[in-house]
């Protein structure tokens, strides 16, 4: 086409040199299979072929003959083929893709790389965004991030390779992956190194429901103390002492064990943290560690649910006890509700997160107090108004008790 010589050891073609040695160049395609003029073989073998429009648009063009027909093996993938969307999805006919070699040299057009000076910066830019997300936002929200980056990068790429320029975006694809993992890997890591502190701390006190929300909403309790509104219950087993003297050492550990396990649970289940044990007395606190704002009632329902656990109990006592001349089971239950300081409460070697305070002081009165009034569970004014509509209550009395100077309003809550 150009009157060189086939044999000689380089051509020249639009000003450019090409050696008879291999050597390998990008293609600059003009757009998707189908972008070049073709014209099918019976339109030129027609009489009046030079009259045909399209047969005229050859004059003057370097032309390929090729066959395309469906049958032949000569198609080929090429950066148009697949992926784009609105494009067709089916190979390239050899003939064009030589065509687009042409006119590449021709024009001399090759797609080149972005400048590195541009490319890298662009990527830091991306990643610094993604990381500063990804560590802001919730593992799901990150993903959805990291996606819509990864997306978003094949904008740019496009309309740059429109312009014969590359834009490589499995760097960034990389990178964002990468990225996103790292950053899931180490909130991993950090909270579970939270939790497992959490756990250390509050793991044998409250449910793992609870350790899961202080990691979850991002609270953490001041161990150097802070003055809180909770509600305090406290639960002592009637006639104790009575019991104790009638049973072996191990026979009192054994009861002890089975009570507080069925009766510690209904603390748990309403968020309650399981304070500590004193003797056959438990001692409970609501609204700490974990916030709630009804407190007071999550502890009148974990005192009703124990109570039904103590009824429970009676029979076990009976069944595991027979004959030994026991007292017959029951227990007692004080609910109070108020300010009270909560910290990290004891010497150097043994520490523990604790409540102290008036609060406690009078939860703890109250429930002497059930012996006085006759009942399983006495709550004070204080935490049934707090706990609103909903908690049934029998007997009220004004009662006077040690280390208050005023009296105390108390309900008798029931629970049957």
């Amino acid at each position: 086409a150009t009157g060189g010589d086939s044999l000689a050891d380089g051509w020249t073609f639009a000003g450019e040199s090409f050696s008879r040695q291999r050597e390998r160049r990008r293609i600059g395609y003009v757009g998707p299979p189908g972008s070049m003029l073709t014209v099918s073989m019976s339109r030129l073998l027609k009489p009046d072929a030079l009259a045909d429009p399209l047969v005229q648009q050859l004059k003057g063009r370097s032309v390929i003959i090729a066959p395309n027909n469906i049958g032949t093996s000569d198609r080929h993938f090429s950066p148009y083929s697949r992926s784009l969307h609105g494009f067709s999805t089916e190979p390239m006919i050899g003939g064009e893709i030589h065509a687009n070699a042409i006119e590449t040299i021709m024009s001399g057009l090759y797609p080149r790389d972005l400048n590195h000076w541009i490319a890298w910066p662009a990527l830091v830019a991306v990643l610094v965004a993604a990381v500063a997300l990804f560590l802001r936002l919730h593992p799901v929200g990150g993903l959805g991030v990291g996606l819509g980056f990864s997306l978003l990068i094949l904008v740019p790429a496009y309309a740059l390779f429109q312009k014969d320029m590359l834009l490589s975006v499995a760097p960034f694809h990389l990178a964002l992956a990468v990225a996103f993992l790292s950053t899931l890997a180490l909130r991993l890591t950090g909270e579970e190194r939270e939790r497992a502190h959490l756990k250390s701390m509050f793991g044998q006190y409250v449910s793992d429901v609870v350790v899961d929300k202080l990691i979850a909403e991002g609270q953490r309790p001041n161990l150097s103390g802070e003055k809180l509104d909770v509600s305090v219950l406290f639960s002592d087993i009637r006639n104790f002492t009575t019991i104790s003297e009638k049973l072996d050492a191990e026979e009192v550990v054994e009861m002890l064990n089975a009570y507080f396990t069925l009766t510690c649970e209904p603390i748990l289940e309403q968020g309650g943290m399981v304070n500590k044990f004193i003797g056959d007395a438990v001692m409970a606190v609501f609204g700490s560690p974990v916030h709630y704002d009804d407190h007071a009632r999550r502890a009148l329902l974990a005192a009703q649910a124990m109570a039904r656990e103590a009824k429970k109990f009676k029979t076990w006592m009976t069944d595991r006890f027979p004959d030994r001349g026991l007292p017959e089971f029951g227990i007692g239950i004080g609910v109070h509700s108020g300010p009270a300081v909560m910290g990290d409460i004891g010497s150097v070697k043994r520490r523990e997160f604790t409540a102290i305070g008036d609060t406690v002081n009078a939860a703890s009165r109250l429930e002497g107090v059930t012996k006085e009034i006759g009942c399983v569970v006495a709550a004070s004014a204080a935490s049934i108004s707090a706990a609103g509509e909903g908690i049934l209550t029998g007997r009220r009395q004004v009662v006077h008790v040690k280390g208050k100077s005023e009296p105390i309003e108390v309900f008798e809550v029931l629970f049957e």
